[in-house]
């Protein structure tokens, strides 16, 4: 009975961490296979002796030791050769158990336990390590991705040839931070690398992840900021009370690591914190307060794109339409990748593929994400002819319809751009307004936000259920709503959405968060998706350094232009993609609003009133990018 309930409450512990959930067997799916008319064939099941696995230090070439899990088949023969996936985590490579829990560890528990076990089972092995500055590492973390990680992790590679059951092939594998640190790593150029399998990932770190819009993504940072400070303190702070006490803390290595791992600990005590390094900021090229850290550009993959491209390695992106902000992160990634077997994967899910959040199929996910993992480095890696060259590039799931579309270009070609426009008594109109003159009034709600089941959850592992973004209705009644008639039929989103909104204001600056939502045939509002911006940042459009789907900002200091008092002002921002069906008697609605309280900095804290103009001259609408039959 002890071991059964140990089980349950590890299986829950590890289902809010990034690269543990998205595999529930023998239950109907709405997010099946994408693929291939049957589910991609690999060996998902099998037992913890036929794995190996040891732990110990490699020492760098400036002698920083770093902290190794090595698994291997346990029946490895005498010569056999395999190709290897490497993972680089500031998460712990492995965790620690309490007595008597650790009892009932066959080998070491680690917050991977699933992905590594299903690849070393298809023969593969699995080098996992705490990046430099974490876990069991020595060295401080001067950065997210400094250049001395990358250096290691291009050293690492160097060992793993070198072993006697390496092939010289290795693949990149991670999700989130990690899966980051993978596609930094491949600026070392390292020719080993042979494909990169990333989940969950950014491209812009200001625009995407901490100032999205322009305005401070201050929920997220500061719980992530926390969350990584206590790690850093060996102290586990990422779920419940319960598997906080049954988790002692990082793994050591196996020789002499107690001792070590004290050693270790002391030197991560001056690690970054992202919290504290950003909330003094306001605009792209503000320095943080400590000079030895890089600005976000610095520290941001669009930054490195063409020493990426110069690495000439396939690149498999897989997010979700709800991943934070990472579906246009990927996205744009994906349209600066060089290459012919570059991959984009969209799904209905969150950060971490842990629930479908598809607003009308709500359940735990039940993609086969591994399939899609072992497919891509079956492919690059082991060189099987198993149809990926044969597939599409780009997959998405498109919601409402609950159906996998393929494209070989992100957005995907044919769509039309159709405008919907802000119109009298709150509607909106496929018709544009005739009227010359015409506005609504909007005095702004500080307490209006979104609630605390929301993408920005999900991204510091805090989501309660896959019902995101609840009591829509409730809470749209303090919002400034524009809503369609019923429509007479069907009609797909898919794309970028973009804004154009016309308004004054009596302060110098506001915040806007703009939802697109359906509303359903008993009046039911559901969450879509948003995009937001700050007002300041209107004439700044410029080039930052790619290639961009929607309006492109730099929203750097000498940009930004002051609101003037009456005077109107025009905004164009996109909102977040999305691939969604409206059905036929639902209605599409925009919601207005000036504040997200429950994430975002206020941008006016005492209030501001704005006007909203839904005219001839003055124009306010959304451009919906809409799927032609």
């Amino acid at each position: 009975m002890i071991q059964k309930n140990t089980y349950v409450i590890f299986c829950a512990l590890i289902s809010v961490f990034t690269l543990t959930s998205g595999g529930i067997k023998d239950k109907k799916a709405s997010d099946t296979a994408i693929t291939n008319d049957a589910p991609y064939k690999y060996r998902s099941e099998g037992k913890d002796s036929e794995i190996k696995t040891t732990s110990f230090y490699l020492t760098m070439r400036d002698g920083e030791k770093i902290a190794v899990s090595l698994h291997l088949p346990s029946d490895l023969k005498k010569g056999e050769k395999l190709p290897t996936i490497l993972h680089q985590t500031r998460y712990w490579r492995s965790m620690d158990l309490r007595w008597p829990v650790s009892a009932f560890s066959s080998r070491f528990f680690d917050l991977y336990n699933k992905i590594i076990k299903k690849l070393v089972l298809n023969r593969y092995a699995v080098v996992n390590i705490d990046v430099r500055g974490t876990g069991a590492s020595f060295g401080k973390q001067k950065n997210p991705f400094p250049k001395e990680q990358i250096s290691d992790g291009a050293e690492v590679i160097d060992w793993i040839v070198q072993q006697s059951w390496s092939d010289s092939a290795v693949g990149l594998l991670g999700a989130s931070y990690t899966g980051m640190a993978a596609e930094f790593l491949l600026t070392s150029k390292q020719p080993n690398i042979k494909a990169v399998m990333s989940l969950y990932t950014g491209f812009d770190f200001y625009d995407e992840m901490i100032f999205p819009g322009g305005i401070y993504n201050q929920y997220f940072v500061k719980a992530y900021g926390e969350l990584c400070a206590g790690l850093d303190k060996d102290v586990f702070n990422l779920s419940t009370k319960t598997e906080n006490f049954l988790i002692k803390g990082v793994t050591p290595v196996q020789k002499n690591g107690k001792r070590l791992l004290t050693k270790a600990i002391t030197e991560h005590a001056s690690n970054f914190n992202i919290y504290e390094q950003t909330r003094t900021i306001n605009y792209r090229d503000d320095a943080p307060p400590d000079k030895n850290v890089q600005t976000i550009d610095e520290l941001s993959l669009h930054t490195f794109i063409d020493d990426i491209n110069a690495a000439n390695v396939p690149v498999c992106l897989y997010t979700g339409w709800f991943d934070g902000s990472f579906a246009l992160g990927s996205a744009r990634f994906f349209n600066n990748l060089k290459g012919s077997q570059n991959k984009l994967i969209i799904g209905p899910w969150d950060h971490g593929s842990i629930y479908n959040c598809s607003p009308y199929v709500q359940e735990a996910c039940s993609f086969d994400r591994m399939a899609e993992v072992i497919k891509f480095f079956d492919y690059h890696l082991k060189k099987k002819d198993n149809g990926l060259d044969k597939e599409a590039p780009v997959h998405y799931f498109t919601m409402g319809e609950d159906k996998w579309k393929t494209s070989k270009t992100w957005p995907p070609p044919g769509s039309a751009a159709k405008s919907f426009y802000f119109s009298p008594h709150n509607e909106l109109s496929m018709q544009p307004q005739i009227q010359q003159s015409g506005f609504d009034t909007y005095i702004a709600d500080s307490s209006a936000g979104t609630g605390h089941n929301t993408r920005s959850e999900s991204l510091v592992f805090r989501l309660k259920s896959a019902n995101m973004y609840d009591s829509r209705t409730e809470r749209d009644l303090k919002l400034l709503c524009y809503t369609s008639p019923k429509l007479m039929e069907d009609i797909e989103v898919t794309g970028h959405p973009v804004i154009t909104l016309f308004f004054d204001a009596d302060t110098s600056d506001a915040g806007f968060f703009i939802y697109l939502e359906d509303v359903d045939e008993n009046g039911v509002v559901h969450y879509i998706t948003e995009g937001l911006f700050r007002a300041i940042h209107r004439n700044s459009i410029g080039d930052v350094g790619y290639k961009d789907i929607v309006p492109q900002y730099t929203y750097r200091r000498n940009d930004i232009s002051p609101l003037n008092h009456g005077e109107i002002a025009k905004l164009e921002f996109d909102l977040l993609p999305t691939s969604f069906l409206f059905k036929k008697g639902h209605s599409i609605r925009v919601a207005v609003s000036c504040s997200d309280k429950d994430h975002y900095n206020e941008i006016t804290p005492n209030g501001t009133k704005i006007h909203v103009y839904r005219n001839t001259l003055y124009a306010s609408k959304i451009i919906l990018p809409i799927a032609q039959k």
